[in-house]
């Protein structure tokens, strides 16, 4: 399955609707739940050799998912098109790298 942004908003808005969390996701709180979620990625990673993508455990991949969905309802309560801003940021810093 490859799910789309999209999809993520809608998933996450109905987990929302399910535990009545609408009145708690404002944008401090979705900052700290996401500084919380990358602070266990962290720990996760921390002592670990590097490796590649075959060592990922699923610990992780939840913790990765977790941050993608707080980032992304971040920016959705804040009115930021996250995707056009940061290829927006990446196509200037190709930019100012060029000779």
């Amino acid at each position: 399955m490859t799910a789309d942004l999209d999809d993520l908003r809608g998933a996450f808005a109905e987990l929302t609707a399910l535990h009545g969390w609408a009145p708690l996701q404002t944008p401090r709180s979705l900052l700290l739940a996401l500084t919380g979620r990358v602070g266990a990625v962290a720990s996760l990673v921390q002592w670990e050799a590097e490796a590649g993508p075959e060592a990922v455990s699923p610990e992780l991949r939840d913790e990765l998912a977790d941050c993608l969905v707080y980032l992304l309802a971040l920016s959705d309560a804040l009115g930021v098109d996250l995707v056009d801003d940061a290829v927006t940021r990446i196509r200037g810093a190709v930019e100012r790298g060029r000779p």
